[in-house]
């Protein structure tokens, strides 16, 4: 990015600083798991296991209550993490709500959240 000196014409710029979007859809009362991969520009696998993870769906982004997607870290080292939405969970969900991951290193106290959406659920037919 080229930065702009005193007296030089300002161009409009941006950076986009927010977590990447990735929606979700889900079948009401189905177990969902799926992974995120973290790799360089290389396609070098990131050792992600020094973070604590964590993962909520909320109905609304200001909602108080929350369901954990569960994270599983096993893989962690060579970058990749599992998550899992419960079909007890996905049974609950509205039919929009909202999702995010965000991590903490293991030297702050601030999250820092890198995927956030939508969670489409459908509602599933045989019970």
């Amino acid at each position: 990015m080229k930065m702009m000196t005193r007296g030089q014409t300002k161009m409009n710029e941006q950076v986009d600083l927010t977590p990447a979007v990735v929606d979700l859809f889900l079948y009401a009362g189905d177990d969902e798991i799926f992974q995120v991969s973290f790799v360089d520009e290389n396609n070098t696998a990131i050792d992600v296991s020094l973070f604590t993870w964590t993962s909520q769906i909320r109905q609304t982004r200001n909602s108080t209550d929350s369901v954990d997607i569960s994270i599983d870290t096993t893989e962690a080292s060579t970058g990749i993490l599992t998550l899992t939405v419960s079909g007890t969970v996905t049974r609950d969900l509205p039919r929009v709500s909202y999702w995010d991951l965000q991590y903490v290193p293991s030297d702050s106290e601030n999250p820092s959240t890198i995927l956030q959406g939508t969670v489409n659920c459908k509602l599933d037919v045989t019970r």
